[in-house]
């Protein structure tokens, strides 16, 4: 393997796409991928009502549903594709017809570009960029391909919580603090019940008797 053919295998994934999306033109090519969306849709929502009859032919029950599955997958992509020729003929034969296929050539080399690029990536997993071939390192297109690999796992999440971590929706702080907050009445030291006793309230008396100064009659 040389770097010119893997130049070539790119370009030539590339330009095959683009030629089918041109030969199908825009509408069709957004149709199939709109009808292949439907069918999945109308797979996992007939399973349930098809199984049945299907566990009177298969026995085993996820045998019957597998089957099940395919049968309304292909069925609704049969009846869709119908539908989509019919669209797309209709298109070819009007003053649109041009701009639908220029539209699907572009289509066509953003398609080829992410069939490129999945192929990349677990060539990537399994050689590391220090072991990767001579080949593949000098290859032209290679840094086109790296760029628009990196570009679809960025779109991957990695930072999603943890299940078995529950999310915290108040700080750490005021979730350890506000458990323990008390009524601040609470914190006040206990009254004493028994307050003075008699003897010491009339020795008390006397003491603030001898401080005072007698009251003089004659002050008015």
């Amino acid at each position: 393997m040389t770097p010119i053919a893997v130049d070539f295998i790119v370009l030539g994934i590339l330009l095959v796409s683009a030629l089918v999306s041109f030969a199908r033109g825009f509408a069709h090519e957004v149709l199939t991928y709109g009808a292949f969306i439907g069918s999945v849709f109308v797979m996992l929502l007939g399973v349930p009502f098809v199984q049945p009859y299907m566990m009177e032919i298969i026995s085993t029950e996820w045998i019957a549903a597998i089957a099940s599955g395919a049968v309304l997958f292909v069925a609704s992509m049969v009846i869709f594709t119908m539908i989509i020729h019919r669209i797309s003929d209709a298109i070819h034969k009007t003053s649109l017809s041009g701009l639908d296929r220029t539209l699907g050539f572009g289509i066509g080399v953003l398609r080829g570009a992410l069939i490129v690029c999945l192929i990349y990536l677990p060539l990537a997993w399994l050689w590391p960029q220090e072991k990767q071939p001579s080949w593949l390192m000098q290859a032209k297109t290679r840094p086109f391909v790296v760029a628009g690999a990196e570009l679809l796992k960025g779109m991957v999440p990695t930072n999603a919580p943890s299940s078995e971590k529950p999310i915290q929706l108040l700080p750490e702080k005021t979730q350890i603090e506000a458990p323990t907050a008390q009524d601040p009445v609470s914190q006040l030291p206990p009254v004493s019940e028994g307050g003075y006793s008699d003897p010491d309230r009339l020795e008390m008396d006397g003491l603030v008797d001898e401080t005072l100064p007698p009251e003089d009659d004659n002050a008015w």
